[in-house]
């Protein structure tokens, strides 16, 4: 490399560095592989969708993914893409002042679907804990216990000590804080749906997004867990205590009663 291209890689080193504006946040905080499983936009019809993991994110990815194919006759239809396999835009593919537009103008409308804290902390632990996840590693090495095996057993008490330790951003994207996961509280969005009202707050997905829901819903669950509010009674006062204090801001923002 000569001494001028050494110069120019460095002043590129530090521009980056210097970036500032809610991409630059984003991506400083998630990294580029985590903000682009999280961030999906689509330019045709004008929205981003923030995916929250364990909020039916892969039935409304995929049923995204499908709208945005509907004009290519020979597309191939991927249900569970990887970020390069996307129909979507992400993040990699934009400047940092496209995505600081797309995300901080009024141009494209920005939502994002959450769930009650607990129903979501339950369906993880089952979906990737008690299902033998790639992801049980990190609680199993936590918990000092060799990662090979993922058929060894975790108790949920253990689970919940683990992520009310773990600092928020470390954790996982599945037990992340809604709040930041979402992106909710670094863009302003322009509608925040519920779980719990899915097909009300889907109709008004469908009016924003010009897609034909629910005709065009693609019913994609493959970790689906069957987990409701109402299993947080399986929950003993100690771990509701731990998670109601580890996700208070979840509870607040989005209007759960802890």
């Amino acid at each position: 490399m000569t001494e001028i291209a050494q110069d120019e890689s460095l002043a590129a080193r530090r521009a980056k560095r210097r970036r500032t504006g809610v991409a630059a946040d984003l991506q400083r905080f998630f990294g580029r592989t985590r903000l682009n499983q999280i961030i999906n936009i689509s330019l045709k019809h004008k929205y981003v969708y923030f995916l929250v993991p364990k909020v039916a994110s892969r039935t409304l990815l995929a049923t995204f993914q499908k709208v945005e194919l509907k004009a290519l006759p020979h597309a191939k239809e991927i249900v569970h893409p990887t970020a390069r396999e996307s129909a979507m835009v992400k993040p990699y593919q934009l400047g940092f002042d496209q995505l600081e537009e797309i995300l901080t103008g009024g141009e494209f409308f920005k939502f994002c679907i959450v769930r009650n804290p607990y129903a979501r902390v339950i369906s993880a632990f089952r979906n990737k804990i008690v299902g033998g996840a790639p992801e049980k590693k990190l609680i199993l090495r936590a918990l000092g216990l060799p990662i090979e095996d993922l058929k060894q057993p975790v108790s949920m008490d253990e689970f919940v000590r683990v992520i009310c330790a773990t600092p928020e951003r470390r954790m996982n994207l599945h037990w992340m804080p809604q709040h930041l996961v979402s992106c909710a509280t670094t863009v302003r969005m322009d509608f925040i749906g519920h779980m719990e009202q899915f097909s009300k707050d889907l109709r008004i997905v469908a009016r924003r997004t010009g897609t034909k829901l629910p005709n065009d819903l693609v019913d994609y669950r493959p970790h689906a867990t069957g987990t409701t509010p109402a299993d947080a009674a399986t929950l003993t006062q100690e771990q509701r205590a731990m998670l109601r204090d580890k996700f208070a801001k979840d509870f607040e923002l989005f209007g759960y009663e802890p």
